[in-house]
């Protein structure tokens, strides 16, 4: 039972750091992420999603 615990806790550990590490990282903004040569997305302008 101790090994199931100690291997619950690990696994908990290991996906925080994962997460902090990915948002950190390899996260960007939409309107760097998709910006292309034909597309330029400015932080002024009008979204098409609304909520």
């Amino acid at each position: 039972m101790k090994s199931f615990l100690l291997a619950c806790v690990v696994i908990v550990g290991i996906a925080f750091v994962a997460a902090n590490v990915l948002n950190g990282t390899y996260q960007t903004d939409s309107t760097v992420a998709f910006t292309t040569e034909g597309v330029r997305l400015s932080p002024g302008e009008q979204n098409l999603i609304t909520n």
